[in-house]
């Protein structure tokens, strides 16, 4: 609105607030205290005097990150978000983890693609970025098994990797071609019990976080942070160490798998 603000009085005024005849000038002065008290009472807010010199705006929350990859496993392998939509070898569909969806269904079988959902060679590369990995999984099997893994071969190499042990820890690894930047964190027991879990692996900077269904489990800090870049796909439900370490293919359901150009917390 252009002009004076309205409280300001002019020698042109016709009338004042009230509507009564417009008071001599120099009784503006003596006024202008009272006048401020009579626009409170007749319109019912704090006095214009109180006022802060700016209303401040509530401020808009900041939104939560999201994945740049996403698959839901409910009914398809498809990336809902991204472009690296997944191919299903030995694997079929069981119950979700809300019980209406669906998830990958494993079934521990041995042999090159016979148990696993399969990515391309590009959506797991973080390079030196934050990232993060999220996923959701039951098991009642008592042995190593393969989660989800981006790993040429069974030695070290730029690397990340999920995997589960006979006692229910949950392993989150992630490493450089070298090996001088191993970083390897471990939750405690028991996730091997046949309830659905989640499990969010987060890397910041030079330091590793382990989620598992909303409790940060372990962290880990290397030297440096890992440059993570091979040209291998990405798998789940298999692993290049299965038969040489002990790991063996994965048994159970998995869904909700993501990935994150950021390190979130639940």
């Amino acid at each position: 609105m252009s002009g004076e603000p309205r409280h300001q009085r002019h020698d042109d005024d016709e009338t004042d607030l009230a509507g009564g005849p417009r008071p001599a000038r120099r009784r503006c002065a003596r006024r202008a205290a009272t006048w401020t008290a009579a626009v409170t009472l007749l319109i019912g807010l704090p006095a214009l005097a109180a006022l802060p010199a700016a209303a401040s705006a509530t401020p808009t929350p900041a939104q939560a990150a999201s994945p740049n990859h996403w698959w839901p496993a409910d009914g398809s392998a498809t990336d809902t978000v991204g472009h690296d939509n997944g191919r299903l070898f030995g694997v079929s569909y069981g119950p979700g983890g809300d019980g209406a969806d669906q998830a990958f269904s494993f079934t521990g079988a041995w042999g090159r693609r016979s148990n696993e959902v399969r990515f391309n060679k590009y959506g797991g590369n973080f390079g030196n970025f934050d990232f993060s990995v999220s996923f959701e999984f039951k098991t009642t099997s008592t042995q190593i098994q393969a989660l989800w893994e981006k790993w040429p071969a069974c030695h070290a190499a730029s690397l990340w990797s999920f995997r589960i042990t006979g006692s229910g820890k949950l392993d989150f690894t992630i490493d450089n071609a070298t090996g001088s930047q191993f970083v390897a964190i471990e939750s405690g027991p028991g996730y091997n019990d046949g309830a659905w879990h989640q499990v969010i692996g987060t890397r910041h900077g030079a330091t590793t976080s382990l989620y598992v269904d909303g409790v940060l489990t372990a962290t880990g800090t290397g030297p440096h942070t890992v440059y993570l870049h091979n040209t291998v796909n990405m798998i789940a439900g298999e692993s290049v160490c299965d038969g040489i370490d002990g790991t063996v293919p994965f048994t159970g359901e998995m869904g909700e798998l993501m990935t994150y150009r950021s390190a979130i917390t639940p």
